[in-house]
């Protein structure tokens, strides 16, 4: 019986051999698309897909064709939040959250989630109009509802808010960048010196245009 299992083994040997080569083959180039975020090749390929079941991702990245969804962070400091040249919150343009993605592209704000660090003293001035809004030149659109400063910026200890898209219809005047605006500008009395780190998801839309 032993002799007739060894046998066994070594005429199946090859076979398995073979197969984990393939299996092997078809990991380094999953894992490979996956470094280089080429999710649509990693998970597009009929091939593959046979050999690897597909992981399921919770947000992130978006799997059509048309449609990817991305979060990052950007850290803003207290010369930003006080100032109203390029780059700062008072300027027109805000201070830049997603820059442009280009022609044939629009970005969508989905949320964001803003975390104040308070550090010596309060920010004070400044409005209830601090918003999320997209497009530059003259043709921005508000995506947020207004933040109350008292809740953020001119609050006396670390704020933590959450920020979502506006639910009603918008029309893009222009799809370019994402910003945080702040209309009113905010005053530092002199020792204030706390920063805001905006965690901001959005979506990038191939449009055609």
């Amino acid at each position: 019986m032993k002799k007739r299992i060894f046998l066994l083994a070594l005429v199946l040997a090859p076979f398995i051999l073979q197969a984990q080569t393939t299996v092997d083959r078809a990991m380094s180039v999953w894992a490979r698309n996956i470094v280089n975020d080429n999710f649509t090749t990693a998970f597009a390929n009929t091939a593959l897909r046979a050999t690897i079941a597909s992981p399921s991702f919770t947000g992130g990245i978006s799997l059509t064709s048309t449609v990817r969804e991305y979060t990052t962070m950007v850290t803003i400091d207290s010369t930003q939040i006080v100032g109203d040249v390029a780059g700062d919150l008072n300027h027109a343009d805000g201070h830049v959250l997603v820059a442009t993605a280009g022609t044939g592209f629009a970005l969508e704000f989905v949320s964001a989630f803003i975390i104040y660090d308070h550090a010596i003293a309060d920010f004070t001035g400044g409005g209830d109009d601090l918003v999320i809004q997209v497009g530059v030149n003259s043709a921005q659109v508000a995506m947020s509802s207004a933040i109350s400063q008292a809740t953020l910026l001119t609050g006396s200890g670390d704020a933590m808010i959450r920020v979502s898209a506006i639910a009603t219809e918008t029309v893009y005047s222009d799809a370019g960048i994402i910003s945080l605006y702040a209309g009113t500008k905010i005053t530092n009395p002199g020792t204030a010196e706390g920063l805001m780190r905006v965690h901001v998801t959005y979506r990038v839309h191939t449009t055609g245009l």
